[in-house]
């Protein structure tokens, strides 16, 4: 996670997972190992077809098409509604889940209309959903949702039925969390 997209590189992606599934190598099971995309659709399928085994997580992070585009501009050419029909017949191990990674933003999607819709949209699909506080850094326009309404949305999902986590952040304090010090690089902010 955090390098790029790996589905842009699938060939690699997948020879990457033999390798470390080999036993004379670091012998790591393929139900061990988890490949984190934006949801790339196509090769979402094409991954799928390939019965290596692995885990799935999907960055979310919206459950409408006008939000996502806004948040993660590949939305325009990798839509929810694709991403929900590659991820519908994607093999996965009968003890595990499909991971959907949820950035929670304040006042742009955990209200509980968008906690409805997370559920709607996942309905029919063996998934967890890890909710992710957002770490605020310097100019950003988005804030970090208030605890009460983390679990709030938490709590919707799980009591009905959604396995559902919340990400404790780390590095928080010393603006180490995922993506500020990118983001300060970026703006010039850091030396």
């Amino acid at each position: 996670m955090g390098m790029g997209e790996p589905l842009d590189n699938l060939k690699a992606v997948v020879q990457s997972v033999r390798i470390f599934s080999e036993g004379d190598g670091m012998a790591i099971a393929t139900h061990r190992q988890t490949i984190s995309t934006s949801g790339l659709s196509a090769k979402i399928e094409r991954l799928g077809k390939l019965e290596l085994g692995i885990n799935l997580a999907i960055s979310l992070h919206a459950v409408d098409d006008e939000l996502r585009e806004k948040l993660m501009p590949i939305n325009k050419a990798y839509n929810i509604a694709s991403i929900i029909s590659a991820v519908k017949n994607f093999p996965i191990n009968e003890r595990k889940r499909v991971m959907f990674e949820y950035l929670v933003m304040k006042d742009v999607n955990d209200d509980m209309a968008s906690a409805k819709k997370l559920l709607s949209l996942l309905d029919g699909i063996k998934a967890k959903v890890n909710l992710i506080y957002f770490n605020p850094y310097g100019g950003t326009q988005f804030k970090r949702p208030s605890d009460g309404d983390m679990h709030r949305f938490q709590e919707y999902l799980t009591s009905r039925g959604l396995h559902c986590t919340i990400r404790e952040s780390k590095g928080l304090d010393i603006s180490a969390a995922c993506g500020q010090l990118r983001e300060q690089e970026i703006e010039g902010a850091t030396v």
